[in-house]
């Protein structure tokens, strides 16, 4: 089994290119956060938490329907130009987290893990569910979205959504693939 990556893995990728994923120009990021963000419907929330923010694109698209919003990312470079794209947004706060080690205080209506579950090893995937349920209030809703063709990331796309559709502590709203990345919508049971 795979370890978890380390904050290091991405602060080196990151050094050598400040957007490797080209989320700020890529058509496909363009269509993914789109797709994303109707998966929520015409939602809004009190508060928010996005966990892997990475350089704030979708951050910021995903501020406007949130009256708060934490963003925490395990790299701080990543997250220089996070905070430098959102600067203008005084409701979006930002820290540096790693988690499942690390946990914000408060309880969310949305939590948003997109792209970030494959980083991880199963038993800090199972470690991350028990966190965002704990994290969530009562209905609040987690949304996963990842990347679904091979990598060499610890796990799956597939493998993280399932291993949360699996997860007692959650009903499924929505489950669909674009063939390329794998939307997930659940909600808090109970």
């Amino acid at each position: 089994m795979k370890p978890s990556l380390p904050g290091s893995y991405f602060d080196d990728i990151y050094r050598r290119d400040p957007d490797p994923w080209r989320f700020a120009s890529s058509a496909y990021e363009a269509a993914k956060y789109e797709d994303t963000l109707k998966a929520l419907g015409d939602a809004r929330y009190d508060s928010a938490f996005e966990i892997g923010c990475s350089i704030g694109v979708l951050t910021r698209q995903l501020a406007a329907r949130c009256a708060s919003l934490l963003s925490v990312d395990i790299s701080p470079l990543a997250l220089a130009q996070a905070v430098e794209r959102n600067a203008d947004l005084p409701h979006v706060r930002f820290a540096h987290m790693e988690f499942p080690s690390e946990a914000p205080e408060g309880s969310f209506d949305l939590i948003l893990m997109s792209e970030v579950g494959y980083y991880l090893s199963m038993p800090d995937l199972d470690r991350a569910a028990q966190r965002c349920r704990d994290l969530l209030r009562a209905g609040g809703e987690l949304l996963l979205v990842h990347y679904i063709r091979e990598t060499d990331y610890p796990l799956t796309g597939d493998e993280v959504h399932e291993r949360l559709l699996a997860n007692p502590g959650f009903q499924a709203v929505t489950d669909r693939s674009t063939g390329d990345y794998r939307l997930t919508l659940l909600r808090k049971a109970g």
